[in-house]
């Protein structure tokens, strides 16, 4: 199973907007994707089983022992395949735990710290997917940090003003000449 849930129709593995918006610890919004892989081995097929069950047999069954058609051996159960597991629980799982993470920081920390933010994400989701049977193979941002246009917009502008003031300081030594 691999996905990249982000917020973009025209990029992603759907064309749904599935990036998970979040918010800092001042509430800004932080809309972030992520770009996840998982399997389950052989060694813990019957713990996702176990932990994720099977569909009932396809068919109905009624009065005494009318079968439609649908039912032929009662006794054959198919599991919940990983596709599922993971666009259901796997995907709250992760958005519980990146929204948490960034919360705990104020808007600055959690654009400084992305790459803090998903070691942490990551050592979690493998606990948590490894107790379940899953195996996370690989996960990490898919997309930019997205924020309010008006945020966005002083990110940019504070970054300018930082720029240009370097490049003042730069040039200070050379202003006589």
């Amino acid at each position: 199973f691999s996905r990249e849930w982000v917020d973009a129709a025209d990029r992603g593995t759907s064309n749904r907007k599935e990036g998970f918006p979040c918010q800092s610890r001042e509430g800004l919004n932080i809309l972030v994707g992520i770009s996840i892989g998982t399997s389950v081995t052989e060694a813990n097929a019957a713990k996702f089983l176990y932990r994720f069950g099977v569909h009932p047999p396809a068919g109905k069954m009624t009065g005494e022992i009318v079968n439609d058609g649908n039912i032929i051996f009662t006794s054959v159960y198919y599991g919940r395949s990983l596709r599922q597991v993971m666009d259901d629980v796997g995907r709250k799982y992760i958005q519980t735990v990146v929204c948490s993470e960034i919360a705990n920081r104020t808007f600055d920390a959690a654009n400084d710290e992305a790459n803090k933010i998903m070691e942490s994400v990551k050592a979690s989701a493998t606990t948590y997917f490894a107790s379940v049977g899953i195996t996370l193979d690989f996960i990490g941002w898919g997309d930019t940090f997205e924020f309010d246009r008006d945020v966005q917009n002083a990110v940019n502008r504070r970054y300018i003003a930082k720029q240009e003031e370097a490049i003042a300081a730069m040039l200070t030594p050379h202003a006589p000449t």
